[in-house]
C-alpha cells in the first residue's frame, strides 16, 4: 500500500517538474520577446508549482521515514533529480537575463534624465539621479 502511494507521489512530482521545465522554456522566450505580462503570469505559475513540489517532497519524506525507497522507484527518483537540476540551471539563466534587462532599463533611464536636464544632475542619498531643472523633483520609472 505504501509503495503505491510513493509511486503516485513520485509520478505527480515528475509531472510537476516537467511542467516547471516547460514553463522555464516559455519564460526564456518571453524574456527574449520582452513580454512582461507573460513573464508575470509565468512567475505565478512557477511559484505555484514550486509550492506543490515542496509539499510532495515533504509527503514523500514522511513515507520514506517509515521505509526505504523500493528499488523499482529509484529510476523515477533519478529522473526527477536530474530534471530538477536542469530546471535550477534554467532558472538561474533566466534570472541573469532579468538582471541584465533591469540594468539596461536603468541605464536608459539615466540617459534620458541626463538628456532632459543637461549637465545639472544631482544624486540623492540612495544614489538615484535627479535633474536640477525638473519641477517634480525625483524621476522614477
Amino acid at each position: 500500500m505504501t509503495t503505491d502511494i510513493l509511486t503516485e507521489f513520485l509520478k505527480t512530482q515528475h509531472h510537476c517538474i516537467e511542467q516547471l521545465d516547460n514553463i522555464l522554456d516559455i519564460e526564456k522566450q518571453a524574456l527574449v520577446d520582452r513580454e512582461h505580462e507573460t513573464i508575470e503570469t509565468l512567475a505565478q505559475q512557477k511559484e505555484s508549482l514550486l509550492h506543490k513540489l515542496n509539499e510532495l517532497d515533504q509527503q514523500i519524506g514522511e513515507h520514506l521515514a517509515q521505509q526505504p525507497l523500493p528499488e523499482h522507484l529509484h529510476p523515477i527518483k533519478q529522473k526527477i533529480t536530474e530534471l530538477a537540476q536542469l530546471c535550477q540551471q534554467k532558472n538561474l539563466e533566466n534570472g541573469r537575463a532579468i538582471d541584465l534587462s533591469i540594468n539596461s532599463l536603468n541605464r536608459l533611464q539615466r540617459s534620458i534624465m541626463q538628456k532632459r536636464s543637461g549637465n545639472s544632475m544631482t544624486y540623492n542619498a540612495k544614489g538615484k539621479t535627479r535633474g536640477a531643472g525638473s519641477s517634480s523633483g525625483y524621476i522614477s520609472a
